[in-house]
């Protein structure tokens, strides 16, 4: 998504003000999660949620509905956490699966820290926030299981 980002032009076209808002507001979580004592796994699960949108603004291509200076927040937000701040610039696809499955387990494990602290809240949001990027969890008897849809 990352270099995809990068590719996009930008033609303004009908202005979607509640996307607008929400990128916004995602790209001010991302700095607000590693804030809050460098929270890695919340940082990436809102930049998950940032590359659906991305994904969806270029396959509809309507990245113009949004206004120009969120669409340039945008790129430069994303390149600075995927590079600068994760490291995952110019790496395989390969090593970024692995680094993804990596960090989905470790929100898993912060979530079953949660789960056994009784953080209930804490737990259903993780579990929640994991959901609507794609990775879908289920909790059985032999412990908890995930897919990446």
């Amino acid at each position: 998504a990352h270099s995809l980002l990068q590719n996009l032009s930008y033609t303004k076209t009908t202005f979607d003000e509640q996307l607008d808002r929400k990128i916004d507001e995602l790209i001010y979580a991302c700095y607000t999660h590693m804030n809050d004592d460098f929270n890695t796994p919340l940082t990436i699960a809102t930049l998950f949620e940032l590359v659906s949108i991305v994904n969806t603004l270029n396959s509809s291509k309507t990245v113009g509905t949004l206004s120009e200076k969120t669409f340039k927040k945008l790129q430069n937000n994303f390149h600075g956490f995927v590079s600068d701040v994760l490291g995952l610039e110019g790496k395989s696809n390969e090593q970024i699966d692995d680094k993804s499955e990596k960090l989905v387990e470790l929100v898993l494990a912060m979530r079953a820290e949660a789960k056994s602290n009784k953080d209930y809240t804490l737990s259903d949001k993780i579990r929640d926030d994991l959901s609507k990027i794609g990775v879908v969890i289920k909790d059985g008897k032999d412990g908890t299981t995930y897919t990446i849809t």
